[in-house]
Order: structure tokens, then sequence, then C-alpha cells
């Protein structure tokens, strides 16, 4: 067997992936997310080799060469040659990589799952706002560097964590909440505070008040046999924001078919943000 470093161009990685006779259907996802590694420089050499079998065909790597052939960029990995053609079927079955969850707890971030879950939703947000689409993978150091910029948002999982216990009742997904209370608080603390004291618990509300609508919305909710997703859930606690903050409206209403997804009331990231940066990127 040939171990060796070398440097994979997009030649010699479509070279590869030309060569395979037998391996894994490509998943989309994992070549996206290995894309974002390179285009962020966070591309590191490791010992999970590319792999070629006696007859050079590819039976491990096919992934990074193929986000490799996508984004024209060379990366140094390490090459085994020599395998037997059946080892591809016990390649890979145990490897574990770590997540944004794990990445946040061994940075010495506290409440790192329920944090996690928060950016995620954030980078949810953010794709809907300024990439216009729904996916975009967040990598674990981007979304540390993210925490970094939004450290504030620990503040809000307390506040929300505070206001469920006081409520008794979950009506929507306090991850969510963690980062819509946080972007809220960004042009008004205080007023983020009241609503969703006021959407948890029911205080504060008049009977024309579209807070009291989106709550009520979120009780039937929980009867429902069709529930809201969580696109939806977000897009209404937006919209229901707005209302309350720009005075216009009265009536909560969310045709996802038809309309953008809402901006939150004055863009509190505005200018943080473009369709030409990715998230998670130093400024």
């Amino acid at each position: 067997m040939k171990i060796e470093q070398i440097m994979l161009t997009p030649t010699k990685a479509q070279v590869f992936i030309n060569s395979q006779v037998l391996n894994r259907d490509l998943c989309r996802n994992s070549v996206e997310k290995l894309c974002m590694n390179i285009l962020n420089n966070e591309w590191r050499l490791n010992n999970d080799a590319v792999c070629l079998d006696k007859d050079g065909h590819l039976i491990n790597g096919q992934h990074r060469c193929a986000a490799v052939v996508k984004t024209g960029i060379s990366v140094p990995v390490i090459l085994a040659e020599g395998f037997e053609k059946e080892d591809i079927f016990v390649i890979d079955q145990t490897i574990k990589p770590r997540n944004i969850s794990d990445f946040l707890k061994l940075n010495g971030i506290e409440n790192n799952v329920a944090m996690s879950a928060a950016l995620s939703n954030m980078n949810t947000y953010l794709c809907e706002v300024y990439l216009k689409k729904r996916v975009h993978f967040l990598s674990p150091s981007a979304a540390f560097i993210e925490y970094k910029k939004h450290c504030g948002m620990q503040h809000s999982l307390h506040l929300i964590k505070k206001t469920r216990l006081k409520a008794g009742i979950h009506l929507f997904p306090p991850t969510m909440a963690t980062f819509l209370h946080y972007a809220f608080s960004i042009n008004n603390s205080a007023g983020a505070d009241e609503f969703f004291e006021s959407l948890s618990t029911g205080s504060f509300l008049s009977d024309d008040a579209v807070v009291l609508q989106l709550r009520n919305r979120f009780i039937r909710n929980k009867t429902e046999i069709t529930s809201l997703n969580k696109r939806d859930t977000m897009a209404l606690i937006i919209k229901a924001w707005n209302i309350t903050m720009n005075g216009r409206g009265t009536k909560l209403i969310w045709r996802p078919s038809v309309e953008n997804f809402p901006t939150i009331y004055r863009e509190p990231f505005k200018g943080m943000y473009s369709p030409e940066k990715s998230f998670g990127m130093p400024e």
C-alpha cells in the first residue's frame, strides 16, 4: 500500500471521480458543506484519506473530490492506494463529525445545545431574507463566528426560559423565540420583552391585539392534525412583531405562496449580511 500527501486539484479530482466503479450515491448536502469549508478557508488536512483500490478505482473521498471540482480550488489530502475493492464496504461506517453544539461546547459556550439551535434559526432567517433561499449550510466554525457577533442571544435564551416557565404552556419553539427576541431587542429591548411576555402568558393584551391573534393561532395549532411548520411559525411571529411596532394593520395573515419571507421591523441585521458574503466569515 502507498500513502502520500498530495494536492488534490480539480483536474485530478475529476479523474478520481471518473474512475469510480462502485460507491455510495453522492450526497449533495455533504458536497455543499465541504464546498463551504473550502470557500471559507476552513479546509484542514486530516487522516481521512482519499482511497483508491488496486485497480485505481476511487473507493473513498468522492464528496471531497466533487467539492474540489465544484469550487475549482485545490486542497491538500492524504492519498492511500492499494486497497482491495471490497474494502469500500467498511470505510466511514463509524465516523461522527462534530456538530455546531459540540463546537460551541469545546469553545466554552454555555447552553451549547440550545444556542446551537438558536444560531440555526438565525441562519434560516438570514438565508430567507438575504440569500433568498431556504438552504445554506452553516459549519460549526462559522456558527462560532456568528455566536461571537451575536452573543447577546444568551440573555434572550435566559429570558425565554423564564417566560416559558411562567406561562406553563409551550406554544412555540424556544430556540426560535431566543433568536427572534434577540433580533427584536436590537432596536427595541423593552418592546421585545413585552412582546414575548404577552405571547407566552397572554398578559397585557387587548381584544384587538395582533399578538392575541398570534397566541390564539398557536393554541389552535396544539390541537390541529396539520401543524404549522417552523418556517411558517417564524414568519407569523415576525409579522405580528412588525404590525405591533409600525402600528399598521390589524389582521395577522401569512400567505407563503404569494409573499416574500418577512423582514424584521427596522431590519436589525442591515449591512451585516449580503448575497455576496457568506455567513460566518470574519468582518
